[in-house]
């Protein structure tokens, strides 16, 4: 198994690759701080593992926030998750 990848269980013919979570209002996101989501990131990754997924997209359900909050945000995430900063992305 290659470093990072998560292993499928016995059993599961078929593992689920790609798991995408949203929730959250984009307010929320920028209220959360690094502790939580570090916390809920390890809450998502524990949870979909055993099903075999390698890969995790997390977005906010919607919401306006102004550029500096937007920013925050992704400066706090990728900090707090060791993430990649891809424009507005992590």
């Amino acid at each position: 198994m290659a470093t990072g990848e998560i292993s499928r269980p016995s059993g599961f013919a078929v593992a689920m690759s790609h798991v995408v979570v949203c929730g959250g209002s984009l307010d929320e996101w920028c209220e959360t701080d690094a502790v939580s989501w570090s916390k809920r990131i390890d809450t998502v990754v524990d949870s979909v593992a055993s099903m075999g997924a390698r890969w995790i997209t997390v977005c906010p359900y919607g919401g306006e926030v102004s550029n500096e909050r937007r920013e925050a945000l992704v400066v706090r995430l990728v900090d707090s998750l060791f993430g990649t900063r891809r424009g507005d992305r992590v």
